[in-house]
């Protein structure tokens, strides 16, 4: 009966380990025992439960532990999830619709005669895992190209439409224009895809370049001019333009780029625009225009120069510029030295103002070997704006019949007498006459030529004749008015306060500017002031279309006229308004109203920069036909 008592003990004592470990007790250091059927079976168990009993009891475990556990074991997961999910997005779902799965091809010739009809066959292939939809192509050509389709039209932008792209599906279309450009150039059309995905709004694009290199020129372009000229000497050229090309050329205009110290004389057509461009029209296949042109060239012995000539499409055919070239040469001379060389120095100058003043030298030098004798010089005048009154000479004779200076052995000794590599020099001056002193339609420039003649002496020849003979261009700028006025009584605003100014009280002005020009177009014009810091700007302007800027951090006043035309009658006009509240420290004054007047603009034809200055504008209001004197200062 024994042993069944200890099997049934031996139950009872794993149950009750079993439940121990259930509960969590095991974690806490208790051995479970199993009870050994060796030995004294009632030794064993009275041992274990021994060491059962002296064995620390574990704290019971808290309920809501598990809960906290599980929560963060939650959390975890789902934020592991998420990071997973978009680092997918970020960097593998672009393999799902990505430009770099869409093939885009063009196929076209590489060399190109220009002129010629260019055939561009793009394909567009959808290797991307879903649809493309809306897809579109934009092809951009180069400027001056021509739709073949339509002679003449310009093209630079040519769309068309494709199909939706299913999943690798291809499309092609043949894209045809005329291209143009000078010899070797190249050409860059640029091809964009773009198209859209199923559920999305987004517009994606795709974008390829493609180069056409230019083989030969639509114009053939050739210029004959002597290949040694003398220097200050009028020489001719030809200038010959042959089209190549198999379409119609339109608005081709031709430009010539003269070298430095070249004077144009004529010209068979005439110039369309400053003495060196011009307009040849349409051109048809095989055509052939023809320029003559007479000039001279001043400088140095053996010195080369350079002509460059470009052809090509002029849109607004004024001849400033060409939008696209067609062709273009360059023709280099070199100049022979006179025998004996006189040349017209001007100090580098090339313009004078309206009621300037032009001054300079007449130099010369024997190059020969052999003397020469009774040399002569006569400069000849040639213009209507030259004030013929004011012409003087140093030891020379000024002749108003023919408009010119003389000078001779009787004037001038050492003329009598020129040993090889003598030198000399003579001046003169002269004044222009003002603006307003001739009619609109007057030349205004100013042409100097000078001759030099005289009798070479050798040993074989007593009695050689030589004549040298140089020229020089003076443009005349134009003349700039500008003037500024202050009202109180009368201009385009109504204006309130005490005259004479007081002390503590707002005054309000009218601020009047005026700017007139007599001659040349003058562009990028401007006038500034800063008015002081006791005025107050009213941001009032008549009329309303002059652009006039009030900047506030500094007080400056700008108006910017841009483009002013000359002979616009009394010149443009701008008011503006002003208020002033005088200072205990300015009574008794006169005070500014503005600070000084700037004027700032560029004469188109001579290129120089035109600055004015003008006073302030000041209380004193001498123009107003409602001020009386002493209004001007101010009182308490």
């Amino acid at each position: 009966m024994k042993p069944r008592e200890a099997n049934s003990e031996e139950g009872s004592l794993e149950r009750f380990a079993k439940n121990l470990n259930r509960s969590g007790r095991s974690e806490s250091g208790l051995r479970s025992t199993r009870l050994s059927r060796a030995g004294d079976p009632a030794k064993t168990v009275a041992r274990d439960w021994s060491e059962l009993e002296a064995a620390p009891k574990a704290a019971p475990a808290k309920p809501g532990r598990n809960w906290l556990v599980r929560i963060f074991l939650w959390s975890l997961t789902f934020f592991l999830a998420t990071a997973a999910v978009t680092v997918y997005v970020l960097f593998f779902s672009s393999s799902l619709v990505s430009s770099d799965n869409i093939d885009l091809s063009i196929t076209g010739p590489t060399l190109l005669r220009s002129g010629d009809e260019l055939t561009l066959e793009i394909s567009t292939r959808n290797r991307n895992k879903v649809m493309l939809r809306d897809v579109s192509l934009a092809v951009t050509y180069p400027p001056g190209t021509t739709d073949s389709l339509a002679s003449g039209r310009e093209l630079t932008l040519w769309r068309e439409n494709l199909p939706d792209l299913r999943i690798g599906q291809t499309a092609t279309v043949v894209s045809r224009a005329i291209v143009f450009g000078a010899q070797n150039s190249k050409q860059t059309i640029n091809v964009v895809l773009e198209y859209q995905i199923p559920d999305s709004n987004a517009v994606f694009t795709k974008e390829v370049s493609y180069v056409v290199e230019i083989g030969s020129s639509p114009l053939e372009l050739s210029l004959q001019v002597p290949g040694q000229i003398n220097a200050g000497k009028s020489f001719t050229a030809n200038l010959k333009v042959v089209s190549n090309a198999q379409t119609l050329l339109r608005q081709v205009t031709v430009r010539i780029e003269y070298p430095e110290g070249f004077l144009w004389r004529s010209s068979d057509p005439a110039p369309i625009r400053d003495d060196n461009a011009w307009f040849l029209g349409d051109l048809s296949p095989g055509s052939t225009r023809e320029i003559n042109l007479t000039g001279v060239l001043s400088g140095q012995s053996e010195e080369f120069k350079s002509f460059k000539v470009s052809a090509g499409l002029d849109r607004a055919e004024s001849g400033r510029s060409i939008d696209v070239e067609y062709g273009n040469l360059f023709k280099t001379v070199s100049l022979k030295r006179d025998f004996v060389s006189a040349v017209i120095d001007l100090g580098g100058v090339t313009t004078v103002a309206a009621a300037g003043n032009l001054s300079g030298w007449i130099n010369w030098r024997n190059n020969l070997s052999d003397r020469v004798i009774n040399a002569t010089l006569r400069l000849y005048l040639d213009g209507a704006v030259i004030d013929k009154r004011s012409v003087k000479a140093s030891a020379g004779f000024y002749d108003s019949l023919t408009n010119s200076i003389y000078w001779d052995k009787n004037l001038l000794p050492e003329l009598g007498l020129l040993n090889p590599e003598a030198t000399g020099r003579t001046g003169f001056n002269f004044s222009v006459l003002p603006a307003g002193s001739w009619s609109d339609n007057t030349s205004t420039d100013i042409r100097l030529r000078l001759v030099l003649e005289g009798v070479r002496i050798t040993a074989e020849d007593a009695g050689e004749e030589i004549f040298t003979e140089a020229e020089q261009l003076v443009k005349v700028g134009t003349e700039v008015e500008l003037a500024a006025k202050g009202e109180h009584t009368v201009g385009p605003f109504s204006n309130t306060g005490p005259l004479p100014p007081e002390v503590g009280e707002e005054t309000t002005y009218t601020i009047t500017w005026s700017v007139a020009n007599s001659l040349n177009p003058v562009n990028g014009a401007t006038v500034r002031t800063v008015l002081p810091p006791y005025v107050k700007w009213l941001s009032v302007v008549s009329p309303l279309d002059e652009k006039v800027i009030y900047h506030n951090t500094d007080q400056e006043v700008v108006w910017a006229l841009g483009a002013v035309s000359p002979a616009t009658g009394s010149g443009r006009q701008v008011s503006f308004q002003v208020a002033l509240v005088p200072s205990l420290s300015q009574v008794g004054q006169a005070v500014n109203l503005t600070g000084p007047l700037v004027f700032e603009g560029v004469d188109t034809v001579t290129g120089q920069k035109i600055n004015l200055t003008r006073p302030a504008v000041t209380t004193n209001l001498a123009t107003d036909p409602g001020f009386s004197f002493g209004q001007s200062e101010v009182v308490e």
